[in-house]
């Protein structure tokens, strides 16, 4: 018997049978064995991000991590249910192991030339040949704008020529 769940946004089948838990464990304690992990085994673990260094840390617990994950498909059963503990475990693991790589390439980044003197000249000229576009104000956008006025100017002067500025001008009480 087989059953289907979904892991990070990808859709799986894997066998649930007494069969399959024996294939596992066999694999995992030798992968020499014979014993060979199935196409969909394989792709949960791909998906997780767990690589063949990955896979020989979490040896011991991936036997168990199979026979349990299909039972542990929402995030509530994942954390709460004490039988999705070691798939827990497995996917934080994976997960934390991901976290530090991360932090280890953003440490040595400052120290990589990743692009060439060139290209970043090329990059700077292009972007100070860019011009800031020219804003076009149409009679109602005149209309409909607040101008600032002093805050010495109590009102609408003789000096004041344009009528839309006398209209939209706030008197001081």
């Amino acid at each position: 018997m087989s059953k289907t769940f979904s892991l990070a946004n990808e859709t799986f089948t894997i066998g649930t049978d007494l069969f399959d838990s024996v294939r596992r464990e066999k694999y995992f304690q030798n992968p020499a064995s014979g014993a060979k992990l199935t196409d969909e085994e394989i792709r949960v673990l791909s998906s997780l991000g767990i690589d063949s260094a990955m896979e020989q840390t979490l040896r011991p617990y991936l036997k168990e991590f199979f026979d349990e994950l299909p039972h542990c498909t929402t995030d509530a059963s994942l954390r709460l249910s004490r039988k999705c503990e070691v798939p827990y475990y497995v996917i934080w693991s994976t997960e934390f192991a991901n976290h530090a790589q991360k932090v280890e390439r953003a440490n040595e980044y400052p120290d990589r030339k990743t692009r060439p003197p060139i290209v970043m000249a090329e990059d700077g000229e292009i972007i100070e040949e860019m011009k800031q576009v020219k804003e076009i104000i149409d009679d109602y956008d005149k209309l409909f704008t607040l101008i600032p006025v002093s805050s010495s100017v109590k009102g609408p002067t003789a000096t004041t020529k344009d009528p839309y500025q006398i209209v939209f001008t706030l008197l001081k009480a």
